[in-house]
């Protein structure tokens, strides 16, 4: 907990037609899955199989549609946005803030790929 981490990248790939949104959330809570250490320095950990979020507040959000003619990646860039900086508590006990990339179709089904990246100034 000893270091700086900035979110720096949403990548989405969908593989199916539909209409989307994706939110980034900040501090929601998050039901289920594991947390995975994601370096061995230890600075960030990750949950890919978490079964629901609640509450937390929305820092960015888009929509973006696909169809079957073409099912476009879609690259969002927070650009070293230092607002996005996660926070962090208490030297003794650390606590960290938690960033939740949520997608949701808005018509039909769909399948995506997500992925987020980070700088770790540590």
């Amino acid at each position: 907990m000893d270091s700086v981490i900035i979110p720096d990248g949403i990548d989405l790939s969908p593989s199916s037609q539909a209409d989307w949104e994706w939110a980034l959330f900040k501090n929601a809570t998050i039901t289920g899955g594991s947390w995975v250490l994601s370096s061995p320095k230890n600075n960030v950990e990750y949950n890919t199989t978490a079964t629901s979020m609640t509450g937390g507040l929305k820092v960015i959000d888009s929509y973006f549609t696909t169809t079957n003619q073409s099912s476009p990646s879609l690259a969002a860039t927070t650009e070293r946005n230092w607002g996005l900086q996660l926070g962090r508590t208490n030297s003794d006990t650390p606590v960290s803030d938690v960033y939740t990339l949520a997608v949701k179709t808005l018509s039909g089904n769909g399948n995506i790929q997500s992925a987020m990246s980070w700088h770790d100034l540590g």
